[in-house]
């Protein structure tokens, strides 16, 4: 999970825990990258506002490498609107979910990879 509100990272990564998965968290686009090349990814849940990569950027690297590119990728936006800035990246994820959102909201996006 990359997110750089590091409050939220740590209450989802909590609760994803709980829930049963093994979670690795970031919170910078560029410390998630170095983790997708070190440690087993089985998913990837990433903001799209980051302080270094955005989300959008880490979505590119991670589709369009080989090695990486089947693994499923949720982003998680304070934007409001679908359409706002990034639909193109959105309709190509595999999920979205728009904050605020529940963490069961977030079980339940996994559990459908």
């Amino acid at each position: 999970m990359i997110e750089d509100e590091s409050w939220l990272l740590e209450s989802l990564a909590q609760f994803l825990e709980v829930s049963g998965f093994e979670v690795h968290m970031s919170t910078t686009g560029k410390s998630g990258l170095y983790k997708l090349g070190v440690l087993p990814i089985d998913l990837i849940v990433c903001d799209v506002n980051l302080p270094d990569l955005n989300g959008c950027e880490i979505f590119e690297t991670v589709k369009g490498n080989d090695s990486t590119s089947k693994i499923p990728f949720i982003f998680i936006t304070a934007y409001s609107r679908y359409d706002e800035v990034y639909s193109p990246y959105f309709e190509r994820a595999d999920s979205i979910l728009f904050k605020p959102f529940s963490p069961f909201d977030l079980v339940k996006e996994i559990n459908k990879f």
